[in-house]
């Protein structure tokens, strides 16, 4: 009974390890941004045009919402602010040059 048990203490191990490994790593960098639509029905992504935004990027001023892009404020129309969510939380912008095509709040809007 012994022999077995002492088998069975390097598989936990093993199995254990590669658990914790697993749960550590980030998810795949834009694979939940393929789910995300414009209002218009496009897609907000296109494998490079989304990153997380600090709130030190984004301000609220008074014709709404700005995010900085690319060194300057761009102003992120109403219709360009989705209700979608991401898995790490934080705000999202989807964007090609200063044209901003999503926003995501973090938590979800």
């Amino acid at each position: 009974m012994r022999q077995k048990r002492a088998k069975f203490v390097p598989v936990i191990a093993v199995y254990t390890s590669l658990l914790l490994t697993a749960s550590t790593m980030p998810v795949s960098s834009h694979s939940f941004y393929s789910q995300w639509r414009t209002a218009d029905g496009m897609s907000c992504c296109n494998q490079s045009d989304c990153r997380p935004v600090e709130a030190i990027d984004m301000r609220f001023a008074e014709h709404g919402l700005e995010v900085r892009v690319e060194g300057e404020w761009v102003t992120v129309e109403p219709q360009r602010i989705r209700p979608y969510s991401a898995p790490d939380l934080n705000s999202h912008v989807c964007h090609i040059g200063k044209n901003i095509l999503c926003f995501v709040f973090g938590g979800g809007a």
